[in-house]
């Protein structure tokens, strides 16, 4: 007996896969306990009687189907479950057929890898409370400006953003990102790199940028700079990142000249607490405003980027997880000889020392505590 309620792992499932059509079975602690998730997903996959909410239901078979080996292993969909799931799920399954009228799926590999940094990303922001279930987010505007204040913040993935004009299919089509992110007082392109350094296509990302840009300007209030996040499993991947860049790696100093900020964040609990203060309407001051005193901050000063100075020692702040800043800032302090530091999360400070050395100054502090003043706090909707 297959037993689903609101609330409960196969329910979430259930869901998710709705919305993207294809999970990865290796991505599963993503969204909870790996070993708990892979074991319910296997038992989905095989017949069974299926209750809701308490309910008997007259389906005796598969739920789910899993296919593939290895990082390619995919969870979908049973298509013969398709009447339950038009009952219980009704809004939920229209956007499926939508999306999947034929419910086909590529077998080749990279549409298969495609589709898991697509799954990941926005499984990501609806466990950090960011809404991103296209029945229930603001309708994008493609030919009339109707600008929004977003007081809610709302993610679009890059399917629903290039089926908005039929001619953007083709001229994105070799784009990395996976999502658009707007909110009160900017916006943020999303990548998604699990694993492994991206490998950009220095083109597509500029069309990308230039096509968001414009979007983003016809729906949102306030647009900001150019921003994006880089989202990883871990900040390994920051650091290789990093690495390729200053061995002057093409494809990453692409990326990196179409953004003003790229943003790294790790696809963990607390990497969920630090894309909702990115969220928070104008974060970036709040932080800084919380750490140093007004005449002490410094934004966009001289010819390189810090955020304060204090008594002669220019200060770095790294809570704002800009990669391009601190490659920047770091560059400096390697060529001059003026004292400097850097401030930074708890959690943050392994990954700062095996870049910025054993002997760089740091100053760390509770995630927790920031996350909690700034009222940062939304609640999973996965």
């Amino acid at each position: 007996m297959i037993s689903i309620t609101p609330g409960s792992h196969a329910f979430r499932l259930i869901s998710l896969l709705l919305l993207v059509g294809e999970y990865p079975f290796q991505g599963l602690g993503l969204i909870g306990d790996a070993r708990t998730l892979k074991a319910l997903a296997v038992k989905m996959s095989q017949p069974h009687e299926v209750q809701y909410n308490h309910k008997s239901v007259s389906y005796n078979g598969r739920i789910l189907l899993i296919s593939g080996s290895g990082r390619y292993k995919t969870i979908r969909l049973y298509k013969w479950f398709f009447p339950v799931l038009e009952k219980y799920f009704h809004d939920a399954y229209r956007y499926y057929l939508f999306e999947h009228p034929n419910h086909n799926f590529h077998s080749e590999r990279n549409k298969i890898e495609r589709n898991h940094r697509v799954a990941e990303a926005l499984s990501f922001m609806l466990l950090s409370g960011i809404e991103s279930r296209p029945y229930k987010t603001p309708t994008l505007q493609r030919m009339t400006i109707d600008r929004k204040p977003y007081l809610e913040p709302a993610y679009y993935s890059s399917r629903m953003v290039k089926s908005l004009v039929e001619s953007q299919l083709q001229k994105t089509q070799y784009t990395r990102y996976v999502g658009i992110l707007l909110y009160q007082t900017g916006y943020y392109v999303i990548y998604n790199s699990r694993k492994a350094v991206m490998r950009w296509n220095g083109e597509g990302e500029q069309k990308t940028t230039l096509d968001v840009s414009n979007l983003c300007s016809m729906n949102c209030e306030s647009t900001g700079l150019r921003s994006a996040i880089l989202l990883g499993y871990d900040y390994q991947v920051a650091l290789n990142t990093i690495n390729q860049y200053e061995s002057g790696s093409r494809y990453v100093k692409l990326f990196s000249q179409n953004y003003h900020r790229i943003h790294f964040i790790p696809m963990t609990e607390e990497g969920i607490k630090m894309l909702q203060i990115l969220v928070v309407p104008n974060w970036q001051h709040r932080i800084l405003h919380m750490l140093f005193e007004e005449e002490q901050i410094r934004l966009n000063t001289g010819s390189f980027q810090f955020d304060a100075l204090v008594d002669d020692t220019r200060v770095l702040c790294f809570m704002d997880c800009d990669i391009l800043k601190l490659i920047s800032f770091y560059k400096a302090a390697r060529e001059s000889d003026f004292s400097w530091s850097v401030v930074c999360y708890d959690s943050q400070v392994e990954f700062l020392r095996s870049y910025l050395g054993d002997t760089a100054d740091l100053r760390s502090f509770d995630l927790n505590d920031f996350h909690k003043e700034m009222e940062a706090n939304r609640k999973a909707l996965l």
